[in-house]
């Protein structure tokens, strides 16, 4: 790219409005790519690659970076898309290895999608889940689902809704209604931490998993301009301030092009 080229490709202040469901996500970016230009592959990644000092140690920034494009996905599809259940995936030692989470995803991954084989397009499973180890190395999950039928589920010994399907061929598994998406995406929002990036990076594994197809949220507004009302997060070092505007809210109340 030439010297103009690198000096033009970016542009500076700018605030972007998404929609996320019925709410409105307003972030503000120090600088951004302009329209029409390629990212780099981080843009979209949900993998962690975290480069280590001559030393072995975890580049903070880079892995708070990361952390936070997982967290900004895992809300993005979390507000854009209905959910049924939230539900908690454990592994049964008698079943499956505890403790391979690249296996039990592959096997999660063609346990669901055989399921999927034999069910029409608005009868998928479709599933939004973050893992979470154990201090021994163990792994479970968390997350959203929708497109289990009814039927399929029962109340278990314990009086947890039980999936049998998937009791048999992992372990425990324990479902809610999901009543208050906002709470249940924040709730799943709390695992996506340090101590998540580390492991995973260390298996190459993700944050996240989630179905293909899941609805993005639509882009409302991209410009420079100026923002009245305060942030729900400011980055500290400015990169980026963040706000989420509730379901009676309007963003352009609060944007002030310039």
């Amino acid at each position: 790219m030439g010297e103009i080229g690198r000096y033009n490709n970016r542009q500076n202040d700018v605030i972007s409005v998404k929609q996320y469901g019925d709410h409105q996500k307003v972030t503000y970016h120090s600088s951004i790519l302009r329209k029409g230009y390629e990212d780099d592959w981080r843009a979209n990644s949900n993998v962690v690659s975290v480069p280590r000092s001559k030393k072995g140690s975890v580049n903070d920034e880079k892995l708070e970076n990361n952390i936070s494009r997982a967290r900004s996905k895992i809300q993005e599809y979390g507000y854009c898309n209905d959910w049924t259940y939230f539900v908690t995936l454990t592994i049964d030692a008698n079943k499956f290895d505890r403790y391979d989470l690249n296996a039990f995803r592959d096997a999660l991954h063609n346990f669901l999608h055989n399921l999927n084989r034999r069910r029409t397009a608005d009868r998928k499973i479709v599933y939004l889940l973050v893992p979470e180890f154990h201090k021994d190395g163990a792994v479970h999950m968390h997350g959203l689902m929708s497109g289990l039928d009814e039927k399929d589920l029962i109340v278990n010994q314990h009086g947890y809704l039980d999936w049998k399907a998937y009791a048999d061929r992992f372990g425990f598994i324990s479902l809610d209604k999901v009543r208050e998406k906002e709470k249940a995406v924040n709730y799943i929002l709390k695992y996506v931490n340090k101590d998540l990036a580390v492991r995973s990076s260390e298996l190459g594994a993700h944050l996240y998993y989630c179905s293909k197809g899941l609805k993005k949220a639509e882009l409302l507004f991209r410009d420079n301009a100026r923002w009245t009302s305060s942030w729900d997060y400011e980055h500290p070092k400015g990169y980026c301030k963040i706000k989420m505007l509730g379901a009676s809210e309007d963003y352009s109340e609060y944007l002030c092009p310039v």
